[in-house]
């Protein structure tokens, strides 16, 4: 897509990383641009996951970028590796399980080919299973993609204007304090003085810590024994029943409106 973008005359790409299903450093993204990867010998490389811990030498003379402004909108402000990177963090809810260290060391190495300088610990590297990575290293500007559409949208100042705010996300937990939706909106809110309240699936993250990042409390949807095949089935009614009892928490509070 950003091939064809460029190929139709376009200043200006704006690239939203988050929700992907894929860890694999970029290097995907990189090969379809036109980057060439060589071993040690010399023999070019796939684009592709086992090549990363193989790569020595690379080629992006093929890349077309130069008269482009690039700019990567991250949902998460991970780097591309350690603790809260794009393997150990992400990694495990999109399969990666056994393989997960010697996943970790080859985006070690393919980072430290392709970025001697910083390694791979720019702020949003991790996003997206490390395209955030390989797009910085093609020359992208890294942004906050809440900061993007907050701004496009004014959106400090809708909530200024609000009673209170009501944000939601599928799993509350240690991913959601890098950057992600949720509490970016509470801070938002606390910011303004409103009380902000989260909606949510599945509730990880103890309310202790959610109020330390704005948060007013949480309320998970699921609120009956029930199997996750269930939980999925009736997602929009629990979603209902728990955003009524908000709505009546939060009109006590105001003064019954």
């Amino acid at each position: 897509m950003i091939q064809d973008a460029t190929q139709q005359g376009v200043q200006k790409i704006v690239v939203a990383l988050g929700g992907s299903g894929t860890t694999d450093a970029g290097i995907g993204l990189l090969g379809a641009l036109g980057v060439k990867f060589y071993d040690d010998q010399g023999n070019e490389l796939p684009p592709t996951v086992p090549s990363l811990a193989k790569v020595e030498k690379y080629n992006d003379a093929a890349v077309s970028l130069h008269d482009i402004q690039l700019v990567a909108c991250a949902d998460v402000d991970s780097p591309l590796t350690g603790p809260t990177g794009a393997v150990q963090m992400f990694g495990p809810q999109k399969g990666v399980d056994d393989q997960q260290e010697s996943l970790e060391k080859a985006f070690y190495h393919f980072a430290d080919v392709l970025d001697p300088t910083e390694h791979g610990q720019g702020a949003g590297d991790g996003a997206a299973g490390g395209m955030g990575f390989a797009l910085r290293v093609l020359g992208a500007e890294h942004m906050s993609g809440f900061d993007f559409i907050a701004n496009d949208i004014n959106l400090p100042s809708r909530v200024a204007q609000t009673d209170f705010v009501v944000t939601g996300e599928g799993r509350l937990d240690t991913q959601s304090i890098h950057g992600k939706v949720p509490v970016r909106m509470a801070e938002l809110a606390q910011k303004a003085g409103k009380p902000c309240f989260a909606i949510v699936g599945t509730q990880e993250l103890d309310l202790a810590t959610a109020r330390q990042y704005g948060l007013t409390s949480v309320f998970p949807i699921v609120d009956r024994p029930m199997t996750l095949a269930q939980a999925i089935a009736n997602g929009k009614e629990n979603l209902a029943r728990t955003a009524a009892r908000v709505g009546a928490m939060a009109a006590s509070v105001d003064g019954g409106k």
